[in-house]
């Protein structure tokens, strides 16, 4: 694990979990209904606590230029790759992110999912007169099934806990100049796994319409590793729509055989949530 990440996931831990010792919820915090888990989710002036046994949808649609910055390796073969979040629109092949959540009382389940197609080239020089071009296309698909519970006290908190499955594929397309040969090579190579995952979140509001909403989760496995955070204010417009702005992160690590991701995934999320 680099030791950026580590200090980042450690951050938003101390973060998320001291909060609550700290900050005590005002006698609006009844009136709160709080959504945190997906990718950002609150729900600030909510209805009336006699609607809590009624079963809600939560519908998320957001837009995340992301960046990466990371290893993967296929075969024999491995290539950095480094892409700005601003270099996504260019990079990018295809790519849809997502979320659901059903709840009823204080339990909800959430379904959150991201597919990303992108492709990358790189140019390095070995020696003089020689130099090793590298096309690089990885796709990366995941979709977090989890469980959770909510609670209103001493601040808007939740727990929830479930699985995160990964589909990655990277193909390398190397072609090494080395003065008379200019041998090509094609590596393609595809993996799945499952991750078992747990996180929380934690939901501040400032009054009826804005808030600041914290989720984090962390999974492993034998070969994988995975984290993800995700700050993000939201305002709400009515019961209806409630539009969000912040940051994300995604590390994903595995390796397997030949095949190996070490990718951290980030950039500003901007979004909304459609509550029915």
């Amino acid at each position: 694990m680099k030791l950026s990440s580590i200090r980042i996931l450690l951050f938003v831990f101390i973060l998320l979990f001291s909060l609550p010792l700290y900050v005590i919820a005002d006698d609006s915090a009844g009136k709160v209904i709080v959504n945190g888990s997906g990718p950002a989710d609150s729900t600030v002036g909510g209805k009336d606590t006699k609607d809590g046994n009624r079963t809600h949808l939560d519908l998320y649609i957001y837009f995340w230029p992301v960046g990466l910055d990371g290893d993967v390796s296929a075969g024999s073969k491995t290539a950095h790759s480094s892409i700005k979040f601003g270099d996504i629109i260019h990079d990018l092949k295809m790519g849809a992110n997502g979320a659901f959540k059903i709840s009823k009382g204080n339990w909800f389940l959430l379904n959150d999912f991201l597919y990303l197609d992108v492709s990358h080239k790189t140019s390095e020089n070995i020696a003089a007169g020689a130099s090793i071009d590298t096309a690089l296309d990885t796709r990366v698909f995941t979709d977090l099934f989890a469980v959770g519970r909510q609670w209103k006290s001493p601040v808007l908190w939740n727990l929830f806990m479930g699985a995160r499955y990964f589909y990655g594929r990277v193909r390398l397309d190397v072609i090494e100049h080395l003065g008379a040969t200019n041998p090509e090579s094609v590596i393609v190579k595809t993996k799945e796994w499952v991750t078992p995952t747990i996180g929380a979140g934690i939901n501040l509001p400032f009054n009826d319409k804005l808030s600041f909403n914290l989720v984090t989760d962390i999974g492993a496995a034998d070969r994988s590793f995975n984290w993800e955070a995700i700050p993000t204010f939201c305002w709400k417009f009515n019961d209806t729509f409630t539009v969000l702005a912040g940051y994300r992160l995604l590390d994903i690590r595995h390796k397997e055989d030949s095949f190996k991701i070490d990718t951290l995934m980030h950039g500003p999320i901007i979004g909304m949530k459609v509550s029915f």
